[in-house]
Order: C-alpha cells, then sequence, then structure tokens
C-alpha cells in the first residue's frame, strides 16, 4: 500500500529546526515530550493529517504507486499505476 507522507516545511526557520532535530534526538534519549513544541502547529497538523486519511479512505479506489516506483516494483508487481505528475519549476 503506497504511504503519504506529510510534512509541515521549511519556511521560517523550518528546514533548520527539522535537520537539528533529526541530527540531535530524533531516537536518541534526548527524543523527549519536554522538547519546545508548538501544540497549536501540531494540532492544525494533525487535523490536516487527518482530513487527507479520510479521503483517502472514503475514495473509490485505493491508492496507486506512480510508475516506476522501485517500492511499488517491489513489493506490487502487477498493480496498477498512477502517472508520474510532470516536475514543475520553483
Amino acid at each position: 500500500m503506497p504511504s503519504i507522507f506529510l510534512m509541515t516545511g521549511f519556511k521560517n526557520g523550518g528546514e533548520k529546526a527539522f535537520r537539528n532535530f533529526l541530527a540531535k534526538n530524533y531516537h536518541q534519549p534526548s527524543d523527549q515530550a519536554d522538547l519546545p513544541f508548538n501544540w497549536e502547529a501540531g494540532a492544525k497538523f494533525a487535523r490536516l493529517n487527518y482530513l487527507i486519511a479520510r479521503e483517502v479512505a472514503d475514495a473509490p479506489e485505493p491508492p496507486r504507486w506512480y510508475e516506476g516506483n522501485r517500492y511499488g516494483n517491489r513489493f506490487a508487481k502487477g498493480a496498477p499505476r498512477a502517472p508520474r505528475p510532470a516536475k514543475t519549476a520553483p
């Protein structure tokens, strides 16, 4: 089953904070619940995740792997594929 991975983004110092957390805290003893956290932003992010999950769950068809995806090729041989979106210039 393809997965959906959402990130909050890298604006307003987000990239530096994300990379610092991964380097110094993620899956380390320092990865504690008392680290600085914006609970209001976290609640909005959780709500958005829920709404997207409901949309996917209620869709008439299950998600599809993109054409050429290595995981789809490995774990879902013969399953229908979705065309890979064209890359857009920034």
